[in-house]
Order: structure tokens, then sequence, then C-alpha cells
């Protein structure tokens, strides 16, 4: 599968990783599905071509100035089931100024680990202050 323009797709969620080993690489998800050719995420997600992540790395430095409205809005589902309204909000402001990438087939990184997902990588990191970050 050719991988479309990120900005191509349906955005479906959202997702910051963080790991607590002392070697960290800082990843925002941007997860997308094709909803051209499947009516929900679970069928995409089930599916060779259903998905696509578009990996953002994520560097400390000076504040990023649209991430705090996400980090607003997850400061409100802190818990279990919580849900907050979050909306009008293009991830695209989360991109580098560069589009340069890589690109490779893989899987979801949670459960049930499906092999649906078409990875791209941003080369580019963007940057975001330490009170942004985990």
């Amino acid at each position: 599968m050719r991988p479309a323009r990120p900005s191509a797709l349906p955005t479906m969620a959202t997702l910051f990783r963080w790991s607590s080993m002392t070697v960290t690489i800082e990843l925002l998800h941007l997860v997308h599905w094709n909803a051209k050719k499947y009516s929900t995420f679970g069928e995409a997600a089930s599916a060779p071509d259903g998905l696509a992540v578009v990996g953002v790395f994520l560097e400390t430095g000076d504040e990023h100035p649209s991430m705090n409205r996400l980090t607003d809005a997850l400061y409100m589902v802190r818990f279990k089931d919580t849900k907050a309204q979050f909306s009008c909000f293009n991830p695209k402001c989360l991109l580098p100024a560069s589009r340069h990438y890589w690109t490779y087939p893989g899987s979801l990184t949670t459960p049930p680990l499906s092999e649906s997902v078409t990875w791209i990588i941003l080369r580019e990191p963007i940057s975001i202050s330490e009170r942004q970050g985990p």
C-alpha cells in the first residue's frame, strides 16, 4: 500500500506514549483508519490495509502552542471511562515543517497487535516543553 499524505486520512485517535525505561524515544502517534473502505475502526484494524499511523518524534525544548489544547483535554480524561468534548482541532498543526518520512508495514503497539498498520514516521521532531511532556 502506498502511504497517503498524512493529512489525507481521517484521524481516529491521538496517542501519547512515553517509556518508563532509562532510554526513551518519545513518539506521538496519530492513528488514521481507511474510512473509505471500512465502516468502523474495528473492521479497519483487522484488515491489512486498514490503518495508518503517523509517528512524530517529540523533543524537549520550546513550548508547542497547539499542544496545550491537547494536553488540557488529556487532563480531563485521567480516569477510566471518562469522556471530554474535543472538537475543532486539526492534527496537522502537530506535524513538523519537513514532511520527509520513513514508512514500513507493521502492527498496532497495543493488543490485539493487529498487523494492519502502515507506519509513517516523520524524520523531523517537534518541540514541546517539559510541562507539556511526560
